[in-house]
């Protein structure tokens, strides 16, 4: 479920003009989620120092905040899986950094305190600089981490001598689907919404007969997609696919393949054209010989620097075509 800002840490973001503000950072754990506490955490310029780390050589980028209104200190630690420079893009199955191998991205949210001794999780580099010395200039970052991969996950987003605003608003949120009321919108009775198993959140949009699950949004120039990210779970060996729709009335269709059963990010970004318009997704879900679910969707995200399509938020979930039930 998508989790709004609490307002003790909205009136904190906002102490300070966030257009202005270079240094923020803002995370979120469920509840037991060992780093959070399963509380909210927020700073910026006004309420502790930041300090930038890392190297373009290591391919490595480092955040480390130290609150002057209290004794808490964090630190945001990411590294790309060749050393080599980190860029714009997401980086999937990473683990615990500095202990991540060749080959493997690594990540660490831990402070005051409070570290993972593993952990599994991914994260998206929106923008990112380095000096000329390859020390970190500039960075806006987005993360999710599961610490001890026990399942409760960490969710947030630091930024360091940036002034891009965070955005808490994406063209397609589906929110965990825990409002539990979607309008069909064109013919499939095939997904409908469950109760029994979820990324966050109580509720998933769940099939056990295959067919497709399509929402529409308002066209958005390729060239503004940051990020086409969802969770699914299924059936391990099962081939499902997910089709990125696009204004010429064409849709490339992308499969999807799992060998474990859990949770799993996926971010489909890179496979999104260099040029027109998207304007929509369809998940087709596998179809099982028994009676079993076999997909699992959660938490989809379409995210650009702008809200220009559907907010789930307000509860208007019409375009998503899908009728509700249990499996």
């Amino acid at each position: 479920m998508r989790r709004s800002v609490g307002f003790a840490v909205l009136a904190l973001l906002l102490t300070v003009d966030t257009a202005a503000a270079q240094n923020s950072f803002y995370f979120w754990g469920v509840e037991n989620e060992y780093i959070s506490a399963g509380t909210e955490h927020a700073g910026t310029d006004a309420h502790g120092v930041f300090e930038g780390g890392g190297s373009a050589e290591l391919g490595s980028a480092e955040v480390h905040f130290d609150s002057t209104v209290d004794a808490a200190w964090w630190d945001f630690r990411f590294q790309s899986s060749d050393r080599e420079p980190l860029v714009p893009g997401s980086y999937l199955n990473a683990v615990r950094y500095p202990f991540n191998e060749i080959g493997q991205h690594g990540l660490s949210i831990s402070g005051s305190g409070r570290g993972c001794n593993r952990l599994f999780g991914h994260f998206t580099i929106l923008r990112i600089s380095y000096q000329p010395d390859g020390s970190l200039q500039s960075l806006a970052a987005e993360f999710e981490q599961d610490c001890e991969e026990n399942g409760l996950w960490l969710h947030g987003w630091v930024r360091f001598n940036s002034n891009l605003a965070p955005d808490y608003d994406n063209i397609v949120e589906n929110g965990g689907f825990e409002e539990g009321v979607i309008t069909k919108s064109w013919s499939s009775d095939t997904w409908t919404i469950w109760d029994g198993d979820s990324h966050f959140g109580m509720k998933s949009a769940v099939t056990k007969t295959g067919g497709a699950l399509t929402v529409e949004i308002d066209a958005v120039p390729v060239e503004f997609v940051q990020r086409v990210s969802f969770w699914l779970k299924q059936v391990p060996e099962v081939l499902i696919a997910v089709d990125l729709m696009y204004d010429d009335g064409t849709y490339d269709q992308i499969p999807v393949f799992e060998t474990y059963i859990r949770w799993t990010f996926y971010d489909l970004v890179e496979h999104v054209r260099p040029k027109g318009a998207l304007v929509g997704l369809r998940f087709i879900g596998a179809t099982s010989s028994s009676d079993q679910v076999t997909t699992m969707l959660d938490d989809v995200y379409v995210k650009t620097p702008y809200v220009l399509g559907d907010d789930f938020e307000s509860g208007d979930l019409t375009s998503w075509s899908v009728t509700v039930g249990v499996p």
